[in-house]
Order: structure tokens, then sequence, then C-alpha cells
């Protein structure tokens, strides 16, 4: 899988996060983001993350109250499971927030062709791509909990990934980009339905198509109104283990019987 976060580079960005970093592991850090591009998209996504969190979680200035000075520091499993908290804490905070259709303040929902749109806008650029199946088989499998496959279809060619752009623009939306016949077209992978769904406008040329594999929901955005890519989803099957032990099958039987009948011992 295309993308750069080598362990050195992770225990510098989470340095850099807490405040800690030294003169020369900041020169490191430096050149570690202008030299390769992975790095620099890694960077950017955990400093937007951390931006969330520090909205979510430090308190409100009080007028006359001087705060005694916190140093947050979280390497590992401490970013990590703050991490996720605050993924579900924003989520549970969308949902709950989120105007009912006839109240105050109510915005549509963005419709299949302001997602697809917004694609367009950023480039048609993934920030990671998958070169084979077992590395879309783990990617999915890391970032959803499933581990998916593609059937591979003519004329059907998978870009990469994204999560920026969906609906909330936070890691608990998989954007899947790829192009049918040459056209792009844009999936929305997440596991459940999260949000709400993608608007079907008649008078926009993109049309969403929806699919659930097992608790995966699909959303293909995309010209017509017939899905190219989403068809081709299945849950991947738990690759065997070389060293896996094997169920004895009838012909093992047979081989073992006829070993016998040549003077041979069975085993």
């Amino acid at each position: 899988m295309t993308r750069g976060p080598a362990s050195e580079f992770e225990r510098l960005l989470n340095d850099s996060l807490d405040g800690s970093l030294s003169p020369e592991d900041a020169a490191a850090l430096e050149r570690a983001i202008t030299s390769d591009p992975d790095c620099a998209k890694q960077a950017e996504a955990q400093h937007e993350i951390d931006e969330r969190l520090r909205r979510l979680f430090d308190p409100p200035e009080c007028p006359g109250l001087e705060a005694a000075p916190v140093k947050r520091h979280l390497t590992g499993w401490g970013r990590f499971v703050a991490v996720a908290a605050g993924i579900l804490l924003i989520v549970g905070v969308a949902y709950i927030s989120w105007p009912a259709s006839d109240g105050p303040g109510y915005a549509p929902p963005p419709s299949a062709g302001e997602l697809h749109q917004a694609q367009l806008d950023a480039g048609f650029r993934p920030l990671w791509i998958c070169e084979d199946e077992a590395e879309f088989r783990e990617y999915t499998q890391l970032r959803l909990g499933i581990a998916l496959r593609v059937e591979p279809t003519p004329g059907v060619e998978l870009v990469g990934w994204t999560t920026r752009g969906g609906r909330y623009g936070m890691p608990g939306e998989q954007i899947l980009l790829a192009r049918v016949d040459g056209q792009p077209v844009v999936v929305l992978v997440s596991r459940g339905q999260i949000g709400p769904e993608p608007r079907d406008l008649p008078s926009e040329q993109i049309r969403p198509k929806r699919r659930q594999v097992d608790e995966i929901v699909l959303w293909e955005l995309g010209p017509g109104e017939s899905a190219a890519v989403i068809g081709g989803f299945e849950v991947a099957p738990v690759p065997e283990s070389p060293n896996s032990p094997r169920m004895p099958s009838s012909e093992d039987g047979d081989e073992r019987e006829q070993g016998a009948s040549l003077g041979g011992s069975p085993q």
C-alpha cells in the first residue's frame, strides 16, 4: 500500500503535536514532510484530528480565572484511544444535533452530485493506493473492521482511497475513487449507515446507488441508474495459512487403505 508512515516519522509527529520536539528532531520532521508527499498528507490529517479534539475537550476560557498549565502528552495507545474517543463523540454530536427536516436552521444533506463534484474539485487524488487485492483486504480490515475485495470488472479501475470530501469529512467514512470507462465514480463506504443518505436529484447526472454487503453500506455516485462498481464488492475470504492444520478428507482414507493393501502400514 502506498503511504509513508514510518515508525520514526510517527514518533516525530507525535512529539511535535505534544510540543516536546527537540530542535534536531524538528529539523528531521520538516525534512520528512517536505520530501515525502505521503508524510505531508499524514501530518496534515493528524493536525486536523488534533484540532477537532482540542475544540471538543479543551475547557472554555473563564475571565478572571487562570488555568494551570497542562501538557497533553499522548503517544502510542494513548493517542489512539483519544482519537477514537474523539471520533465517536463527533459522530454522536453530529447525529444528535442534525436538525430535523422541519426544524429551524435545517440544511439539506449534500446531493450525490455535490459529493461527486467535491472529489473532482480536490483533483480526484487518493490518499492511499492499494497495489493488489491483499492490500485492499488489509486496508478495509483496518479501516472498517471487515476485509473486503472487489471482483475485477472490465472497464472498472480502482484509483484509491481517501477520507476527505465525504458527508462529514472525518475518518468514519471511507471513500473509494474509481473510474468506469474512464469516467470518475465515487463510492462512499461505511460500516453501517452513518449520517443522511446522499440526496438523489433528478436534475443531476450523478445519481446515488446503494448496496449493502454484510454490515458494509456502499453508495456509488456516478452517472446513470445502474451501479458499475459496488456490485463487485464482497467480504474477502480469510486466507488460509500454509501451516494451518487441514481437515482429513475421504481421499486421505482411501490413500491409507491403498498403502496398507500394498504392504505399507497405515499412518
